[in-house]
């Protein structure tokens, strides 16, 4: 379980959570979530959508993904709960 901050225009790189799935709670404000399409070395963007408070998220598996604060004047809150806990996972630059 993790609770993350991100301020206003904030986003985290794009990676996966390895062998764990996940589900992501948006607790205050709204999320920028992006999911990448593995194609070899490249990563296209596959889908970006806003979500809005409340929201709940899935990151299933082998999904690549990033998330981030889709305003400009508010901080986002998420909650994060992963199974089985995240032992490897890949970031991307």
């Amino acid at each position: 379980v993790l609770l993350m901050g991100f301020l206003p225009g904030h986003e985290c790189p794009p990676h996966d959570h390895g062998k764990a799935d996940g589900l992501v709670l948006v607790c205050h404000g709204k999320a920028l979530h992006n999911i990448y399409k593995r194609r070899g070395d490249r990563l296209p963007l596959k889908e970006s959508k806003v979500e809005p408070l409340h929201s709940v998220l899935d990151a299933p598996i082998d999904c690549v993904h990033s998330m981030g604060n889709a305003s400009d004047s508010e901080p986002l809150i998420t909650l994060h709960v992963y199974w089985p806990p995240i032992h490897e996972m890949s970031i991307f630059d």
